[in-house]
């Protein structure tokens, strides 16, 4: 998936738990605003592993390197990487409510979402579910789509893109008039 891709399909998905606790976030805007850095930064986050991503062409040195060490959707699209972060941050939010822990639930959740993201392309992620499964897809084979091309490009991002605007008009609506 391209960066775009990830970032309104994981911002689409990420808005979910906003709306769930809608009431409890209606004065934390701060928290809102973390979350949503977090969100955006970990969705990118998994790719710093090949040099021709957004992020990767940010640091090339560091992606070069890890590349040449581990390759690409290799050590950074491991899901349980991220879940031990996940876990750790939402308890640790939920009896301190430091900010720092609501970025670091952000970024986990977005890189696990890119990974589950990864795994609708046609070559799904051989190391996302590690070491319990080999190569890990969402979808049957004649569902799935290659990265960059017409139907994610001129389909799926522009649906997604909608959902994404409908979501964030709901949300802003809310705040506003609640």
């Amino acid at each position: 998936m391209t960066a775009k891709s990830h970032l309104t399909t994981t911002l689409v998905v990420g808005f979910i738990p906003l709306f769930i606790f809608k009431n409890d976030l209606i004065h934390l805007v701060d928290y809102v605003a973390v979350y949503l850095i977090g969100l955006t930064t970990g969705t990118l986050f998994p790719d710093i592993d090949e040099s021709r991503s957004s992020i990767g062409r940010k640091v090339p040195l560091i992606s070069g390197f890890i590349n040449k060490t581990v390759g690409h959707r290799n050590l950074t699209h491991n899901i349980f990487l991220y879940i031990p972060f996940m876990i750790y941050a939402y308890y640790m939010g939920t009896q301190t409510y430091k900010l720092e822990y609501i970025l670091i639930l952000g970024f986990c959740f977005g890189a696990i979402l890119h990974i589950l993201e990864d795994c609708l392309t046609n070559s799904g992620v051989s190391n996302a579910m590690k070491p319990l499964l080999s190569n890990f897809v969402i979808l049957g084979k004649k569902y799935r789509f290659k990265t960059n091309e017409r139907f994610e490009n001129y389909v799926f991002y522009p649906i997604v893109s909608l959902i994404l605007i409908v979501e964030i008009d709901l949300f802003v609506h809310f705040i506003l008039f609640n």
